[in-house]
C-alpha cells in the first residue's frame, strides 16, 4: 500500500512492494480523512459521529502504536464523557464502546471508522535511539510501518489520520491515492 511510504511492507506472510502501482484495499469506499489535530480533535470527531447518527460508538476505533498512548487516549475519551473499551480487555463481544489499543491489538478487528493520531514527523515511526545499530533502527522502522499497514486496514468505511505540526515523512508521499478531506 503506497501509504506506508517506499519500503516493502510485509504482513501475514504476504509482501506488498510500495511504489507507482495503484493502492487497493480488496474493498473500496474508505473516506480518509486527514487533520492537523490532537486528542481533542479525536474525541471531538467521535461525539460528532455519534450524535449525527452516523455509527454507534462500538463501531469506532482509536488506534495508537503505544502502551503509553493508549492510556492518553483512554484517559481523554473518558474525560468528555465517552464509553472506552480497551482492546487488551476486549473478549470480541459487541460493545456499545469506543475500542482503544495499539495497532497490535487492532489486528484482526474491524470498525466502521478508525481514527490513527499521533502521525507526526519526528515522532512516527520513533526516531532511533543513538544505541541503535543501522540495522537494528531499519528494522524497528520497517515494523512501525507494516503495524501502521495494519492499523489503517481496520477501517471499512471512514479513516482519520491525525497529526501535530507536520505529517510523518513515512506517509506523506503516499496520501494523493485516496480519496481525501483535508480539514
Amino acid at each position: 500500500m503506497a501509504v506506508a511510504g517506499g519500503a516493502e511492507v510485509e504482513d501475514l506472510g504476504e509482501e506488498f512492494r510500495r511504489g507507482d502501482a495503484p493502492a487497493d484495499a480488496g474493498r473500496h469506499g474508505v473516506k480518509l480523512v486527514i487533520h492537523v489535530g490532537c486528542l481533542d480533535e479525536v474525541a471531538r470527531r467521535i461525539a460528532t459521529l455519534i450524535e449525527h447518527d452516523s455509527m454507534g460508538p462500538g463501531d469506532i476505533g482509536v488506534l495508537v502504536p503505544t502502551n503509553r498512548m493508549v492510556n492518553q487516549v483512554v484517559a481523554r475519551l473518558k474525560a468528555d464523557g465517552l464509553d472506552v473499551q480497551e482492546l487488551d480487555r476486549y473478549d470480541g463481544r459487541p460493545t456499545q464502546r469506543v475500542k482503544v489499543g495499539t495497532y497490535h491489538r487492532g489486528k484482526g478487528l474491524e470498525f466502521k471508522a478508525v481514527f490513527l493520531p499521533g502521525l507526526s514527523k519526528g515522532v512516527y515511526p520513533r526516531p532511533p535511539r543513538d544505541t541503535d545499530s543501522v540495522d537494528e533502527a531499519a528494522e524497528a522502522n520497517d515494523l512501525a510501518l507494516s503495524q501502521l499497514f495494519v492499523a489503517m486496514t481496520r477501517a471499512r468505511d471512514l479513516l482519520v489520520l491525525l497529526y501535530d505540526g507536520d505529517i510523518s515523512e513515512a506517509l506523506a508521499g503516499g496520501l494523493d491515492r485516496f480519496e481525501r478531506e483535508s480539514t
